[in-house]
Order: C-alpha cells, then structure tokens, then sequence
C-alpha cells in the first residue's frame, strides 16, 4: 500500500551513525509513502550513497550546494516536496511502522486539521517491539497556552501541511536552538492543530546530540520565547512568570540529568524560585493559580 497525502523529509548533515536506522523507519511503514534525504553538505556521500543502496522508487535524496543551517535544512525539506502534507524526522530518531497509517487515518477523517502530533517514546535505543495494537486514539486540540509548559514534539512524529509551513516562513533561525518550539506554536496560533495520545515516534537521546552542548541555551531561548508569548497575549504576570519559569527549569533539569553535567545559562536562572520548590504543596498551589489567570 501506498500513499501520496505525505512524504517524510529526512534532513542530515554529516553524522551518519543513526541514519540507517531512521530511513530504515522511514521506508518499512505499513503505508508507504514518498521519502526524500535533504544533505545539507556534508563533507562525504554517505548518505547518498546509504539512500541508493535501499531498492524502493519513492526514495530521493538532494544534497544542498553549500552548508544553509539547521533550520535552513528543515525549510528545505518543506520545499523540496510536492505533496500536501510533510513529516519531518531527524537522522537520529525513528517513525514506529503504524505512524503514516495512523496519521493518514486522522487526517482523512479530519478535513479541517492542519497539522497532527504524536506522542514519542525516549531514550538511548528505540524498541524493538512496537506496541501498536489500540485502534482507537483521542484528539487534543493544541493551542498557544500548550507552549507554555510544553513543546508539542520532542521533534519527531509531527505532520503539517506543507503549503501552511510555507506561508508562514518555515522555521525561525532567529530563534535557534528552539526553532521547532516557536515554529508549531505559530503553526497552532495560525491552523488546526491536535495531538492524539498513541506513541507512534521515538527520539534518541545521545551525546551526538545537539542539545548536548546547547542546553543552557535551550533553557534560554525556552524562557525568553515564553515570556515573548505571554506578553502578546497580555497574559504576564508575577504567577505566570513563575509557572514558565518552573517548567523551563524542568526541561533543564532533565538535560543536566541525561548527560550528567551542569550548563551555562545567559538569561535564565536555575536558581530563581529554589525556596519555593522545597515546598511541594506551595509550589502545585502557585502553578493551579497561574493557570486560572490564563483562563
């Protein structure tokens, strides 16, 4: 079976460890559908060469002229498709076999949707069995307030209509290395955004990583986009400030924890509100306040 509603773009640079692994996820799904490997100069042909080892007609790879950066190469995986919606899986990550199944199922059966996220698994090596069995899934609708406290994707399994990813500009390098965070929240304050509970995608966590040496910026960019959304929409406040404050600290607790180091951080400071997280009943009170103030 095969469809061409989506394609999956898988966009590299150099580190080709994981990516036999991620086009193997790409090219083995229930549903088969259009793959296309976007090189962003990468000093060997590798990849090239990987993509034209796999016997399958649907498979393409483009390599860029010279090296335009990550979200440069995320854009140009948008571009350089031709169907109406498009997947984006980054080299080190996998797609579980139902993903293009399940997601062209929504899809179908949900016309004004513009843009689908699945749940992701985590961790240093994907399963080797997929528990894929639930026919039936829910549909969270995702708005702006959802960026507040958590991204949509860890990056892997999101499906967007190209056309809309277009007239929005792409991904915002400015906004480097949260592109992906700013980016869906535009997606979801501009088209029809959900999110359905089954976990359909895995993202690998590793010291190949570009957030492992990034984290301290990720904690930075993470905090200033978040308090930039709170003031246009005229919702910042001592409480609010607080709750995104909390869960940025979350997501950097969670990376000095992976990779067992502490980070640098420029504006955002692990140590703000510490008292406060001593007190656990304090600290669930403060958060169910802040969000009854973006009610």
């Amino acid at each position: 079976m095969f469809t061409d509603l989506i394609t999956i773009a898988i966009p590299v640079f150099e580190r080709v460890e994981y990516f036999e692994q991620a086009l193997r996820s790409a090219t083995e799904q229930t549903l088969r559908c259009p793959v296309v490997v976007v090189d962003n100069a990468s000093s060997h042909n590798l990849f090239e060469s990987i993509a034209e080892g796999v016997d399958l007609s649907d498979i393409s790879y483009i390599r860029n002229v010279s090296n335009i950066g990550m979200e440069g190469n995320w854009n140009a995986c948008i571009k350089s498709t031709n169907t109406k919606w498009i997947t984006i899986l980054h080299d080190d990550d996998i797609l579980y076999p139902k993903y293009i199944e399940t997601v062209s199922k929504i899809i179908e059966e949900n016309v004004d949707v513009a843009c689908v996220a699945v749940r992701c698994g985590g961790g240093s090596e994907p399963p080797t069995e997929f528990n894929e069995k639930r026919k039936e899934f829910s549909c969270e609708e995702v708005s702006w307030k959802n960026f507040l406290t958590e991204n949509l994707s860890p990056f892997p399994g999101v499906a967007f209509q190209r056309e809309i990813g277009l007239e929005l500009g792409g991904f915002n390098a400015d906004w480097h290395p949260c592109a992906d965070l700013e980016f869906w929240c535009r997606f979801s304050e501009n088209a029809n955004t959900v999110r359905i509970d089954n976990e359909l995608a895995f993202y690998r966590i590793s010291n190949m990583q570009g957030s492992f040496d990034l984290a301290g910026e990720i904690a930075d960019k993470t905090y200033l986009f978040r308090r930039e959304l709170l003031k246009k929409h005229d919702k910042l406040n001592a409480f609010t400030n607080f709750l995104i404050h909390d869960n940025t600290y979350g997501t950097y607790e969670f990376y000095a924890s992976v990779y067992n180091k502490k980070f640098k951080t420029e504006v955002f400071d692990p140590n703000r509100y510490s008292l406060i997280r001593r007190f656990s009943i304090l600290k669930r009170a403060l958060r169910a306040y802040a969000k009854r103030r973006l009610l």
